[in-house]
């Protein structure tokens, strides 16, 4: 059992999902995850209109699905329902998170009636964390990827060019080599 300290959950559950993203092997992550959606529930409990809760709350159930399949399509759903809580609390939280967050989970998952997968929904929301983040390069890392699926090969190649060519943001410096490292595997594709 967690305390029902709102700030000590939602920093409990983003550590947690940091650490589950950045784990040695399957169960260790996994087992991060856990606690990460363990303070998550915490944080969304002692606060259901918090951006925070429900934002690393989500960031665990993807790291979770990542390793536990089964745990597909309900985390889905959970994480969904997540995001458009993000964007209705605050949809400018850490870059317009929510936005892209479930920009993403359109790009990735299959269409229906297997999941939720939609290029329509998630170019909408993608665009959204652009307008509301522009400077942000998850935002422009994944514009380009819906780009490239989409065909538009120009813009994709300038959204990843755009990564590679970003300033380091400030407290970001790993994070910052690793998008700009993806984006480039991207470029030479």
């Amino acid at each position: 059992s967690f305390p029902d300290d709102y700030e000590a959950c939602w920093k409990g559950a983003r550590s947690a999902a940091w650490n589950a993203g950045r784990a040695q092997g399957d169960e260790e992550r996994k087992r991060f995850a856990m606690e990460g959606i363990e303070l998550g529930n915490s944080a969304v409990e002692a606060e259901a209109d918090g951006a925070e809760g429900h934002y690393y709350r989500a960031l665990a159930m993807g790291e979770l699905a990542d390793v536990d399949h089964s745990y597909g399509m309900d985390a889905v759903t959970r994480m969904r329902e997540d995001c458009l809580a993000v964007i209705a609390a605050d949809a400018r939280f850490d870059h317009a998170a929510g936005h892209r967050f479930v920009g993403i989970l359109y790009v990735e998952c299959p269409g229906p009636p297997a999941s939720i997968g939609s290029k329509r929904k998630a170019r909408e929301h993608l665009d959204l964390a652009l307008n509301l983040a522009p400077d942000w390069p998850p935002n422009r890392f994944w514009r380009g990827k819906l780009a490239r699926e989409e065909g538009d090969l120009e813009r994709a190649r300038r959204e990843f060019q755009a990564v590679i060519d970003a300033p380091k943001p400030p407290g970001f410096t790993t994070e910052a080599e690793e998008w700009r490292n993806d984006a480039r595997e991207e470029l030479a594709k």
